[in-house]
């Protein structure tokens, strides 16, 4: 069996439409079953599960009062009763061959975890300089094992349930709370896997898709400003800052104003002189190249706050 969990905060409407696109899945419903944890929402969330319980006798429904992602993701595996835990979001849309494709992986490879990619779907216009791309996440166009630091999308990802029993699930340190921005605890939980159980494989399949909406405010820079900035210290403490020199306060400081200074020089020149034809929108120019230095300033704001929290 797999379990399919759908965590989920005050997207009532949202919620909706997941579960009818996770209730119309191929797979026979007697070998799935459907999870929804709200994390304690104040809309009508709790109506639209009792509906969605009462029609269908594979979906359950549970409350996490402990605000954050992993809370909910960790109730989730704790309660399933599937040999594979499935994460989706619940403001995704999964065609319907999507668990009976990840049967057949669960099958043939037996992976420790898998997922696969997302594209974009939208309920309010897209603004003309936001690429299709900019909404998508693929890794790979054919199925293969991934390697080095090859990651799976976190709404779109299946675990065995025995790895999370041996790992403990996910950090509750790490990811979203509530509405605050936050990323890294599915960064962290492959990266434990990979460290204490090597032999264990991480599988990718292309056909394993779903559709990710693109909120309104999604499409906006100062979102995806915060976007970067946050996945940067976020993935920052869930690799525990492998690889990363470690930096006195002095240091840290000092290189914060080098990028700042490197940051908003770089957006001056987009505006005045970027290629038009590779970024027609001065959008694209920040988008695809300032914002990567935002990486660098947000690992260090996850040094500073790796530093303060030991003080």
């Amino acid at each position: 069996m797999i379990s399919t969990i759908v965590c989920t905060y005050n997207r009532a409407d949202l919620l909706r439409d997941v579960l009818q696109t996770l209730c119309e899945q191929t797979l026979p419903k007697s070998e799935y079953e459907i999870i929804i944890i709200d994390n304690n929402s104040h809309d009508h969330t709790q109506t639209v599960a009792h509906e969605f319980c009462q029609r269908y006798p594979n979906i359950r429904y549970a409350v996490e009062m402990k605000i954050g992602l992993s809370h909910c993701r960790n109730h989730g595996w704790k309660i399933a009763k599937g040999e594979y835990i499935a994460y989706t979001d619940d403001d995704c849309k999964n065609p319907s061959h999507w668990l009976t494709l990840a049967k057949k992986i669960i099958d043939e490879v037996h992976p420790a975890s898998f997922g696969g990619p997302f594209y974009p779907f939208y309920n309010s216009p897209r603004p003309k300089w936001f690429k299709t791309n900019y909404g998508s996440g693929v890794v790979s166009t054919t199925p293969r094992p991934l390697v080095g630091e090859e990651q799976i999308s976190g709404m779109n990802n299946f675990y065995r349930r025995s790895i999370l029993l041996d790992l403990g699930g996910f950090n509750p340190n790490l990811g979203m709370t509530g509405n605050a921005i936050a990323y890294g605890e599915e960064t962290d939980l492959i990266r434990r896997i990979r460290a204490e159980k090597p032999a264990e494989v991480i599988y990718y399949h292309p056909d394993l898709y779903v559709y990710h909406l693109v909120r309104h405010e999604k499409m906006m820079l100062w979102w995806n400003m915060r976007m970067w900035f946050s996945g940067a210290w976020t993935t920052y403490l869930a690799l525990r800052g492998e690889s990363i020199p470690q930096l006195s306060y002095f240091q840290i400081l000092k290189q914060s104003i080098y990028w700042l200074f490197i940051f908003g020089f770089d957006v001056l020149k987009g505006a005045v002189w970027r290629d038009r034809q590779q970024y027609p929108y001065w959008q694209n120019y920040l988008y695809e190249h300032s914002f990567r230095y935002l990486k660098w300033l947000g690992r260090l704001y996850g040094q500073f706050k790796r530093k303060f929290s030991r003080v």
